[in-house]
């Protein structure tokens, strides 16, 4: 990915809505986008903001920049690759759990077990795509956050 290949512009209408699912914040806010059009779609560079909101206190704000790929042509099953680090991590995967995606067992991976949790519904259709290859690329990289969904990818 070259990055002087972006320019900035308007994120299409389909990816916009695409994108902003990723998120559950009503409040999400996205910064001046960076994009690269293609013919699988589009590729998209963007700080993204929002407010979380805290139990005790007033809550915080958080940002992020993020790269979303989309692709309309593409039907992808909806599943999350996250670092399995800290308490926090676990509890997560726990609600994200009983919300509906259980988390997905790699029995022969125990390297890749260890450092990720693949959240999803649709365990045959996330093996068929996590091959050797997919799976010693995500190895290479730490703390690697990934959200599969019908028509993109949130990086």
């Amino acid at each position: 990915m070259n990055l002087d290949e972006f320019t900035e512009g308007e994120i299409r209408k389909e990816a916009l809505a695409e994108l902003q699912s990723h998120f559950d914040e009503a409040d999400v806010r996205f910064g001046t986008p960076r994009v690269l059009e293609h013919g699988l779609g589009s590729d998209i560079l963007v700080d993204v903001e929002w407010h979380e909101h805290d139990s005790d206190d007033a809550g915080h704000d958080v940002m992020h920049t993020v790269v979303f790929l989309h692709r309309p042509e593409t039907k992808l099953p909806e599943f999350e690759i996250r670092p399995d680090a800290g308490l926090g991590e676990k509890v997560l995967g726990m609600v994200v759990s009983i919300l509906g995606f259980p988390a997905m067992e790699f029995e022969d991976e125990p390297e890749f077990s260890d450092r990720y949790k693949v959240m999803t519904a649709n365990v045959d259709s996330v093996r068929a795509l996590l091959g050797r290859e997919a799976i010693d690329s995500l190895l290479s990289v730490d703390d690697l956050y990934l959200k599969f969904s019908g028509r993109g990818v949130l990086i």
